[in-house]
């Protein structure tokens, strides 16, 4: 650790989002649980608990189409309400037939005020209504007064959800935000007593950043930060640890961990319009969310690997897509040249190599990191610059390895 012993900036601490899963408890938020679900299957959160949502008044009444309002489609004492729409789709004249309303007639595509009986109503109106108000269900008609009303079901209906690890769709789940604790302390395997290692101790700092358990065996996240220089493993570590985080995006985030600081994008005129983003700075966030912004000397610097530079995976996707050119031409207010280039790109195919002909571990993403790595690689050919060199000659492999320096070289 550095002379600051691991303290993050302005004391900022790791953190991590949550949200309140359908069985009342709190888990990990994941980007990836977001999609649609029908009303019928959703719920909403109402006071202290979760509760279907078409038994929400207010959930059902935000779906309503106009000329419609709220109305209970259960049986009074019939248990728990359930709500829907109703719409006034005719009135009865004198002699007991109906004419459709303004809003029934242009429902029905007609435009004639043409009279019906309440039988022909009832058969032919719920196809017509279906049908431009889909997805409906009609439920039935009911008489008040001389007006006939529809009632019909709006649970087919789709709303944006949240899907919990229990497999529960939730309308805007409570979120919070928690500081990730890093336990520090350390177990004797034969004595059962704890201890606190030194503070900048190597074991103080494997046991802040998850590296090793209280009983000093490796964790998951220490396997793969071990089969790394530096801090890149932790970058690794913390991105495979977002489920959400496709590993096809993080092969070519990758690029980012050696490339140092010239290629930071922001004061490019324009940029947005010419590489809009890769995504790259998914991966610090990920950094940060996993160790917060703290310094460990050789390892993390403001949370980040101490030779990450933001944008480099942006230029490698424009030069992968020969648009390189086009910001090459923009380029006064470029830091970085051909050469550097060149160079994060046989870094960036270097490190593909060392992610595919690394060992396995028992964690499928790692693993479809490896194949997607295997994959780029086979992708790319013998584009890579040092690609074209010819094989070594048999008399140079089998010279005898020189341990020592001739005298004269000195």
């Amino acid at each position: 650790e550095s002379g600051a012993a691991g303290k993050s900036l302005f004391d900022l601490k790791p953190f991590r989002d949550e949200i309140l899963s359908g069985n009342g408890d709190w888990e990990p938020r994941r980007s990836d649980r977001e999609g649609e679900a029908a009303l019928d299957e959703v719920l909403v959160f109402r006071g202290e608990t979760w509760q279907a949502a078409a038994s929400d008044p207010e959930t059902v009444r935000s779906l309503l189409p106009p000329g419609s309002r709220l109305a209970r489609l259960d049986e009074k004492g019939s248990g728990s309400r359930r709500y829907g729409l109703e719409m006034a789709v005719a009135t009865e004249g004198e002699d007991g037939e109906f004419f459709l309303t303004q809003t029934a007639r242009k429902l029905a595509g007609e435009t004639d005020r043409l009279r019906y009986t309440r039988g022909e109503i009832e058969a032919l109106l719920p196809e017509c209504v279906g049908a431009a108000l889909a997805p409906v269900e009609v439920k039935g008609f009911v008489l008040r007064g001389r007006t006939l009303s529809l009632l019909a079901s709006l649970g087919a209906r789709k709303l944006t959800v949240y899907q919990d690890d229990s497999g529960l769709a939730l309308v805007e789940p409570p979120r919070r935000r928690v500081e990730v604790t890093a336990e520090t302390h350390v177990t004797d395997h034969d004595s059962g007593d704890t201890f606190e290692p030194v503070p900048g101790s190597p074991a103080h700092s494997w046991r802040r950043l998850g590296l090793i358990d209280e009983t000093g065996h490796p964790t998951l996240r220490g396997s793969l930060f071990s089969l790394f220089q530096g801090g890149e493993g932790l970058a690794v570590a913390a991105a495979l640890e977002d489920e959400s985080y496709p590993v096809e995006e993080l092969v070519v985030h990758l690029a980012n961990l050696r490339a140092g600081h010239r290629f930071d994008l922001d004061a490019v005129p324009g940029i947005e319009t010419l590489v809009g983003s890769s995504g790259s700075e998914r991966l610090a966030a990920a950094c940060r969310r996993a160790y917060g912004p703290v310094d460990h000397e050789g390892y993390l610097s403001l949370g980040l690997p101490v030779h990450y530079g933001e944008g480099a995976a942006e230029v490698i996707s424009l030069l992968l897509s020969g648009k390189l050119g086009q910001l090459v031409g923009r380029g006064t207010a470029l830091d970085f040249g051909p050469g550097d280039v060149e160079r994060v790109f046989v870094e960036w195919l270097s490190l593909l190599r060392h992610v595919r002909n690394a060992p396995d571990l028992d964690l499928a993403r790692w693993r479809e990191l490896k194949a997607a790595a295997g994959a780029e690689l086979a992708r790319q050919g013998r584009r890579a610059p040092l690609a074209d060199l010819p094989e070594l000659p048999a008399p140079v492999l089998q010279r005898p390895t020189r341990h020592g320096i001739p005298y004269g070289a000195i």
